[in-house]
């Protein structure tokens, strides 16, 4: 399906491929401006129905339209990303309405099902592997560098058995919700205030706090200390969070994103400076610590201001070492790692998310695997 040809319906290929007998449905990403457009509203819509129609296994079958959600806590219905959702229902009916992809699978029987794509493509194969899941056999999704917010946190870990997403770097789109862009404008709110504030002070207080300003408490604007500001400093802070709290639809949006996530398990490709030490590279771990336990204990001056450097260069992304001087480090982590590290400010957040950069790294990760395992045939 072409741009343009349908209203609201992403563009897609159906193929086979009779070599590893797959039928596999890719889904483009965003490349126009209502592509864009679409990836910047964020109201949440309920799952319930796209889920109902999936559960009757039928070509025949559609899913209603996508229904705004009211009360979020109080109505006990399933949320997804609303105008995510209805282009991939929209998209969904063409699919079941031109009957190639059912052709495809009548006629390669025993063929397995993927999909697949990248950004607003890997919204597209997630839903629609999604619906399928329910009622075709062996499917798989792979989903590249999807959107933060996306789906019912309960949702999204039950797809861990058939749905893999992969988050490249910096990239911005796996960390952008509204929880998130909140959460940044907080932080440079407060660096703002904090100018004129001693630096000394800041670090000390980083070394002693970092923890709770930058993984557990979300409004970082409490991580201030108003002594320290100057009385002008104080106002314009004050006026901000009395501005900011009293958005409530602001606050709607913040509380929708906090019930999604990530879809899947997922794969980081972390980015290290190739004269690192390698022990441990071939390990899958958690982001919020060498063993996956998160550590948070603060009990020593060396380890806060471990916590302290390693912060400052997540937060704010530098990147110290030229592109040719780094290697890809692949590891599983969890969702809830993706939204506690939040927006990194780094000037790689668009270049990491780019498909054909993506495409490299899983080359260059690829061959690295392929060299290990041909020189561990060797050994033996």
């Amino acid at each position: 399906r072409e741009q343009g040809q349908e209203d609201n319906v992403l563009c897609y290929v159906i193929a086979v491929d009779h070599q590893r007998k797959v039928v596999v449905v890719a889904v483009r990403g965003a490349i126009t401006v209502d592509d864009n457009i679409r990836d910047l509203l964020l109201e949440p819509g309920e799952l319930d129905g796209y889920l109902d129609a999936a559960s009757k296994g039928s070509w025949e079958v559609r899913p209603p339209k996508v229904e705004r959600v009211g009360d979020l806590r109080g109505s006990g219905k399933l949320v997804a990303q609303g105008d995510y959702l209805e282009s991939c229902r929209a998209t969904l009916c063409d699919i079941l309405d031109c009957g190639v992809l059912e052709g495809a699978l009548k006629d390669n029987e025993g063929y397995a099902l993927t999909f697949t794509g990248h950004s607003l493509g890997a919204v597209g194969s997630f839903f629609l592997g999604l619906y399928f899941e329910k009622w075709v056999p062996n499917v798989r999704c792979w989903c590249f560098s999807p959107p933060a917010g996306l789906v019912d946190i309960s949702v999204a870990e039950s797809c861990a058995s058939w749905c893999t997403s992969i988050m490249n770097g910096k990239e911005i789109v796996p960390r952008f919700s509204a929880a998130n862009l909140d959460r940044a404008r907080d932080e440079l709110v407060c660096s703002l205030v904090s100018v004129s504030v001693s630096k000394w002070l800041r670090i000390r207080r980083l070394i002693w706090k970092y923890w709770d300003v930058y993984r557990g408490d979300q409004d970082v604007t409490k991580s201030l200390n108003p002594a320290t500001l100057s009385e002008d400093a104080r106002e314009f802070l004050e006026d901000y969070v009395c501005s900011r709290n009293a958005d409530q639809h602001r606050r709607y949006l913040v509380e929708a994103a906090d019930m999604m996530s990530l879809p899947g398990r997922m794969i980081y490709f972390e980015h290290k400076p190739e004269d690192v030490d390698r022990e441990g590279d071939t390990a899958m771990v958690d982001m919020d610590g060498g063993n996956g336990d998160g550590d948070a204990s603060g009990d020593s001056h060396l380890r806060g201001l471990s916590r302290l450097w390693s912060g400052f260069h997540l937060r704010i992304g530098f990147d110290m070492v030229m592109p040719d001087q780094r290697r890809c480090v692949p590891k599983y982590v969890k969702n809830a790692s993706v939204k506690a590290q939040g927006i990194i400010l780094s000037g790689r957040l668009i270049h990491d998310h780019m498909p054909d950069q993506l495409a490299d790294v899983i080359k260059s990760v690829t061959s690295n695997l392929e060299s290990q395992d041909s020189s561990a045939s060797e050994c033996t």
